[in-house]
């Protein structure tokens, strides 16, 4: 997912932490422009979150908060 920040300070709103409602906004607002390479990306980011999120449970059994 698209990292809610680049610093890395180990705090959990920073990077490499991602946030699900931050990625919503991010890929709905991309999707809503029309444009053909924002809707690429739009779909290219969901997908990669998706899989992401589905990687982790398989390996670790649960869903994680970021």
């Amino acid at each position: 997912g698209t990292p809610s920040s680049l610093s890395e300070t180990g705090e959990q709103w920073d990077a490499p932490n991602a946030w699900a409602p931050l990625q919503s906004i991010i890929i709905q607002g991309l999707y809503n422009t029309n444009a053909e390479p924002a809707l690429s990306a739009s779909k290219e980011l969901a997908t990669r979150w998706l899989r992401s999120n589905y990687l982790g449970f398989e390996r670790y059994n649960q869903m994680f908060e970021k």
